[in-house]
């Protein structure tokens, strides 16, 4: 169901270096968030070598995202889409949970989750307190 999970595939100081990076350029507002499009050929070199045989080279999007409190995301599925990689860039909030084909995960620092956002249908439980904060990729 969930293809990968990988407690610390990033370390917490490049975790909160992202989130600096958020906060130093202007972001986009997108629903109930706020996005800014940033390509990492670090992640993503370290993404392609961890999955070879995936073809992950060249994502259709990248970007950083900012939860804030009552944000969330309904159910849903991204027809087209192969795969999509969420890597939790803090965890000192409450609610935010990724829910992918009713299995719920929990936020935390550094954590990598790989799952096919084309067929499994996945969500983001309300952010009830506190800022959520993640980069998120997608494939066609």
């Amino acid at each position: 169901m969930i293809i990968h999970r990988e407690d610390n595939f990033l370390p917490e100081k490049y975790c909160t270096d992202l989130i600096d990076i958020f906060k130093t350029y202007d972001s986009t507002p997108y629903h109930d968030t706020f996005i800014f499009k940033y390509t990492d050929p670090e992640v993503l070199k370290k993404i392609c070598k961890t999955f070879p045989n995936y073809n992950l080279q060249f994502p259709d999007n990248m970007e950083i995202v900012q939860w804030p409190t009552n944000s969330q995301m309904s159910p849903h599925y991204d027809p087209g889409d192969r795969f999509a990689f969420i890597i939790y860039l803090n965890d000192n909030f409450t609610g935010g949970e990724t829910v992918i084909d009713g299995v719920s995960i929990s936020p935390k620092t550094g954590r990598l989750v790989l799952f096919n956002n084309g067929i499994y249908k996945h969500e983001v439980r309300q952010i009830t307190e506190g800022t959520r904060y993640t980069l998120i990729s997608w494939y066609k």
